[in-house]
């Protein structure tokens, strides 16, 4: 056989091959992503549909925080203020929820997190569940050392005043079920 002819199929086989296994290992990657944040979102399930979608994106405004990401915070805000037109007695947290969606600063975010954080906590607190718990997660360093409280649908701390500076700051203070 003729080497010329052989090397260049030889070739084109090896970098196909190569190609067709990194779009894989992307695809895979791709999926595992979106199924880790399926799964962190629907774990907990209200009976109420209208708070399941505002929790949801109580959620990744929380995620968004965590990692610093203020225009994420501000799409996932602006959301949530939607999602919460739906829920009786919300106002408190629709104002918080539309202030965070207007600023850009990241430490504004985080204040305004923290009181749509409180108000959240308590009608959780007050509602039926039909799957999961909720964590109340308490970070004694926030708020100007005065302690800022969120929800999570995990134990794992990953802290959304702080992001990456202290993100396994904090503790898990009460259970919601």
């Amino acid at each position: 056989m003729n080497i010329k002819l052989i090397l260049p199929v030889l070739l084109g086989t090896v970098l196909t091959s190569h190609d067709n296994q990194t779009n894989k290992n992307v695809k895979n990657d791709e999926v595992k992503s979106n199924k880790a944040t399926e799964v962190n979102i629907n774990s907990v399930l209200f009976k109420d549909v209208n708070l399941n979608s505002a929790y949801q994106q109580y959620i990744l405004v929380k995620n968004a925080l965590v990692e610093s990401n203020a225009s994420a915070a501000q799409k996932a805000a602006s959301a949530l203020q939607l999602s919460l037109t739906k829920i009786k007695n919300a106002e408190k947290m629709m104002k918080s929820a539309s202030a965070l969606s207007e600023t850009k600063d990241l430490e504004s975010q985080r204040n305004l997190f923290s009181e749509l954080s409180n108000e959240l906590i308590q009608l959780a607190k007050n509602s039926e569940f039909s799957n999961g718990e909720i964590y109340v997660e308490f970070c004694p360093m926030a708020n100007k050392s005065k302690g800022a409280y969120w929800l999570a649908n995990e134990k794992e701390i990953n802290n959304p005043y702080y992001g990456n500076q202290m993100l396994h700051c904090g503790s898990v203070k009460e259970t919601i079920k």
